[in-house]
């Protein structure tokens, strides 16, 4: 099976190389063609799993070096990403959170209450709802963040083989083939945050790239206010779309239910919180402060020496590494144990996954790469378009925003992208409000592959699915959130 994995992959390679090779547009250079030749066999070696993939990861980093195209010491530069650096402080927060039992607290207070009623899809549901509820007010790759040790202390019970409450008959948990139970609760939860982030435009950096491109093209930004008129409506029509094709991909039907007493009765006998929890939930609150309270000062109005100190300080990517210290630094009994220890740190810590992250990150710098030039070609090509019918325009709009921001940053696309289809949809008289939200929501759709966007790449890092399945789930949910949004957002252009 694993032989014809890996023919499979190189068939493909070689296929696509062919197809590059006979490309003779005059702009395309020979090294963009071998970079997308790099960047196209790196992800069939991570879907056919030619390599373990921390080590197919590495392909981009070795082949750009020997490549002569780009330095090895600036394509180094390329894996080391502030995002890495953060996945690393959101892995050791999550460890606190499952170590302390802060975790398992939340889990619990979600699964039981009475709605949810036992049911895998429910529990689903209320994931899905608590992640976009708080990612469209903070960040949705947080957000993501922030859930995944939540997600893994419900599974850790709900798949434990069977759980039982006092004076209850067992219930066993059956174990399906196929997609399994933490990957479909990640999804939940990765699908919410990006329904979401882009409603009242503060939850995503794509949206807030969109209205800046707007404000510099029309010489006034949209309101928190005139944009939720427009991206809440598509953001619910995302929502509705996303989750019910999830289930239908995932086959919710499979999953075992439980008994909903047996939730409630873990949740009620947890006891008081301890002093690590105490101290795990204190990190948490700061956390969440650090991101929430300087965007909503500048909302506000506020200036002075507080509000500047805290514009400095509260980079989103450096924040966990704040908190996940203090984890290691403050005492929570008599003899002066913290929270985490080293010990705990290198067993929590997934290095694998981070470097498959790394690399999946870097393709968004080799297209950016000045020397490559594939980000200027794809912007020439989409100035070139000239003047075109709306419904062109629309169709042309989905086609980049959901493909490219596969392999590119959707927050540098979509700076690039708006200040060219803000202008076209401007001469063609529809409404550019609604058009510019409408993008922006396109530009959330990625994360069919881990090299897509943050909040993608963060929920991968998990490690509860391949890229394949991946792929296989997500696919169909961008399908049918692109469906949903253009809808919507063409009802309230026209």
């Amino acid at each position: 099976m694993r032989h014809k994995k890996i023919l499979q992959a190189l068939v493909l390679d070689l296929l696509f190389i062919l197809a590059l090779a006979l490309v003779r547009a005059p702009d395309v250079t020979y090294q963009m063609k071998f970079t997308l030749a790099v960047i196209f066999t790196t992800i069939t070696w991570w879907a056919f799993e030619v390599l373990p993939l921390p080590v197919a990861s590495l392909l981009p980093l070795v082949a750009m070096g020997l490549s002569g195209i780009i330095l090895p010491s600036r394509m180094m530069g390329y894996y080391l990403q502030p995002l890495v650096l953060m996945l690393v402080g959101l892995y050791l927060m999550g460890s606190a959170m499952m170590r302390s039992g802060l975790a398992l607290r939340i889990s619990y207070y979600l699964v039981s209450r009475k709605w949810v009623g036992g049911h895998p899809w429910r529990i689903g549901l209320a994931f899905m709802l608590a992640s976009a509820a708080i990612s469209s007010i903070a960040s949705n790759t947080a957000v993501v963040a922030l859930f995944l040790p939540i997600v893994q202390a419900v599974t850790a019970t709900l798949q434990s083989g069977q759980v039982q409450a006092p004076g209850r008959p067992v219930v066993a948990v059956s174990k399906p083939k196929g997609l399994a139970l933490p990957a479909y609760l990640i999804f939940c939860v990765l699908l919410g945050a990006q329904s979401s982030g882009f409603a009242i435009m503060v939850g995503s950096p794509v949206s807030i790239a969109a209205n800046g491109a707007f404000e510099k093209i029309t010489g006034h930004g949209m309101s928190i206010l005139e944009w939720a008129k427009v991206g809440v409506p598509i953001s619910c029509a995302v929502f509705v779309a996303f989750f019910l094709t999830l289930n239908w991909v995932c086959k919710t039907k499979r999953y075992a239910s439980i008994d909903p007493s047996i939730t409630r009765h873990l949740a009620e006998n947890l006891g008081p919180m301890t002093a690590k929890e105490l101290v795990a939930l204190s990190g948490l609150l700061l956390t969440l402060a650090l991101w929430l309270l300087p965007p909503a000062i500048r909302q506000l109005g506020w200036t002075g020496s507080f509000s500047s100190y805290l514009d400095k300080v509260s980079y989103l990517y450096a924040v966990p590494l704040y908190t996940s210290l203090l984890y290691f630094l403050i005492p929570v009994n008599k003899e002066g144990g913290s929270v985490l220890d080293w010990k705990m740190a290198q067993e929590d810590v997934n290095w694998g996954i981070v470097l498959l992250i790394a690399g999946a990150l870097s393709f968004s710098s080799l297209f950016a790469d000045k020397d490559i030039g594939l980000s200027a070609y794809i912007g020439s090509s989409l100035a070139a378009i000239g003047p075109v019918p709306p419904a062109v325009l629309i169709g042309v709009s989905i086609v980049c925003c959901v493909v490219l921001t596969s392999f590119i940053s959707s927050t540098g696309f979509m700076a690039m992208f708006a200040n060219l289809a803000i202008p076209l949809a401007i001469s063609q008289g529809v409404d550019v409000k609604a058009f510019t939200v409408m993008i922006a929501a396109m530009g959330n759709m990625d994360f069919i592959l881990p090299s897509g966007g943050a909040p993608g790449a963060t929920a991968f890092s998990s490690g509860s699915f391949t890229v394949a399945e991946m792929m296989t789930a997500m696919l169909p949910c961008v399908v049918s959130g692109v469906l949903a949004a253009t809808i919507v957002g063409t009802i309230l252009m026209f």
